[in-house]
């Protein structure tokens, strides 16, 4: 008898993770189309489509640049034919997550991408408060 409950159980879990994969797939796709969109029309791209975009790309800090030596690190990048553009996107953003993305941003540049001139960095934000515009100003960074 709890078997055989224990064997419905599991198959309910394995229906529900189906039905609820299926739902952030959609969801996720959903999202890449989203935010190609909004750096096609803020920056003014056209050839920005949600294929071109790699979401959570790790990078090694193999120097330790910005923490334990060898540690991984999280970016969102999109690939074009000019200019890759290394993103982030945070409703409120301070300072230091600014600065914190500037320094990842070298981090991919030196390990993944020599060629400076290649990359653009750009801040996907609600909140374009003074601090945050001349933080990313100082930076290099496009604020959309």
């Amino acid at each position: 008898m709890i078997g055989k409950i224990k064997e419905d159980v599991k198959n309910h879990e394995d229906f529900v993770n189906i039905i609820v994969g299926g739902f952030q797939r959609r969801a996720g796709r959903s999202l890449e189309n989203m935010v190609a969109g909004t750096l096609r029309y803020a920056l003014d791209r056209g050839d920005i489509t949600s294929d071109n975009l790699k979401l959570r790309e790790k990078v090694k800090d193999t120097r330790g640049m910005l923490g334990k030596k060898d540690r991984e690190y999280e970016y969102d990048i999109l690939l074009s034919k000019g200019k890759d553009i290394v993103f982030e996107i945070k409703s409120c953003p301070d300072k230091e997550d600014i600065e914190r993305f500037a320094d990842k941003c070298e981090l991919i540049i030196k390990e993944k991408c020599p060629d400076k001139n290649k990359i653009e960095k750009v801040l996907v934000t609600l909140d374009k408060s003074s601090e945050v515009v001349e933080t990313c100003a100082e930076n290099d960074i496009i604020l959309v």
